[in-house]
């Protein structure tokens, strides 16, 4: 007996107590006490490597247990921020779906767009982009990104949720992960229509800068700017090209009678009567300078050329503006017409002869007596059976 309590004595000193202790550790660890630690002082070799073994376990799950809690803390003040800045931001802030359908919308889509979160959610932007918008956010925007491409970039009108549309700037970028896309959309409505205002204000100034401002024709620089263009095309396609040169007869004398706001009046009435036989697009009238004009007539023949150069004579003689100083007794214009057939590949500047040409026949026209239209033609010529007059 004495043996026998001897010996469970020693089994309960180096086994039951350890083994009880390490369970007891076991369970508060097993309940979330991190701090849990199994003591068996007087234990065999063997309950002491797993004491140990327990204890090492215990404080490694310690220290993962406190990164873990600065990690969801920082992650806490991180979605924090980010809520504050997607809830406060102006521009509104939208996550998509790899279907462009919306998943996430931040609250400035009330300011931006009119609508509520919920009424945007897990619907697709087309259904309020207009119509004549929709291939260009397509091509700019969810094209680019749905190829792959990191980011892109697009302006586009939107249907406010008032019927009225708005122009966004809308910068989007694919997701790492390639799940979506998050996009960041702002209204630039007022700064669009500024500059749709000074486009305007550009394109009226160019204008201004192309007209002549009395009689309200093409100015010269228009007219040299124009004949270029008609003098390629000609060669290109080896078409006739003309110009009519004309001027007011006796002009200055006409100034002086009935000085010159009379005068501007007259140039005014000749550059009407020029527009009113004018029926083409492409024909042009511009003042040349002075009481100059010139008359550009593309995809006309000498034939052609004279006959409009006749119609432009008659009209004035029609105005029927009395002239004292005029041996007619109105006033009368003097014209040179020219015409020219560009060889394919021609010369790009023999526009410049064209004109001189023109210019040449209209001196004779003045020294023929005034009040008559004279003609040449230069550069190749059909065979038509029509001659050149000088």
């Amino acid at each position: 007996i004495v043996i026998l309590v001897a010996a469970w004595s020693a089994a309960r000193s180096v086994l039951l107590r350890p083994i009880a202790a390490l369970g007891d550790a076991a369970q508060r660890l097993g309940t979330g006490d991190l701090t849990a630690r199994a003591r068996v002082p007087g234990a065999t070799r063997e309950l002491r490597i797993l004491a140990l073994a327990f204890n090492r376990m215990g404080r490694q799950l310690g220290i993962r247990d406190r990164q873990l809690s600065e990690a969801l803390r920082a992650l806490h003040v991180s979605e924090e921020r980010h809520r504050l800045l997607a809830d406060n931001a102006t521009d509104m802030i939208t996550l998509f779906d790899r279907d462009f359908q919306r998943t996430y919308v931040s609250p400035a889509c009330k300011d931006v767009l009119g609508y509520t979160q919920t009424e945007l959610l897990g619907r697709n932007p087309q259904e309020i982009v207009h119509e004549d918008d929709l291939a260009i956010m397509e091509a700019q925007l969810h094209g680019p990104l749905r190829a792959g491409q990191a980011t892109a970039l697009s302006t586009f009108r939107t249907r406010h949720k008032d019927g009225t549309y708005r122009w966004l700037e809308v910068s989007g970028r694919r997701l790492p992960d390639g799940g979506g896309f998050v996009v960041v959309t702002r209204d630039v409505t007022r700064r669009k229509t500024v500059e749709q205002a000074l486009e305007a204000a550009n394109r009226q100034l160019e204008a201004l800068a192309m007209e002549d401002p009395l009689t309200g024709l093409a100015n010269r620089r228009r007219f040299d700017f124009l004949l270029d263009k008609e003098w390629r095309r000609s060669c290109r396609r080896n078409l006739p090209l003309s110009v009519v040169m004309l001027d007011a007869d006796w002009f200055k004398q006409y100034n002086d009678t009935f000085g010159h706001p009379a005068g501007d009046v007259c140039l005014q009435g000749i550059a009407s009567a020029i527009e009113g036989v004018l029926r083409r697009p492409a024909d042009l009238a511009a003042r040349y300078g002075g009481e100059e004009f010139v008359v550009m007539l593309p995809d006309t023949d000498h034939a052609g050329a004279r006959h409009m150069a006749e119609r432009i004579r008659a009209a004035v003689r029609a105005l029927a503006k009395p002239h004292p100083e005029s041996p007619y007794g109105i006033v009368t214009v003097s014209l040179g017409v020219a015409t020219a057939w560009p060889l394919p590949n021609g010369e790009p500047g023999g526009q410049g002869a064209l004109v001189s040409a023109a210019d040449h026949a209209l001196y004779e026209a003045k020294a023929s007596g005034r009040n008559v239209a004279r003609a040449t033609e230069l550069g190749l010529v059909p065979q038509t059976g029509d001659s050149a007059e000088a």
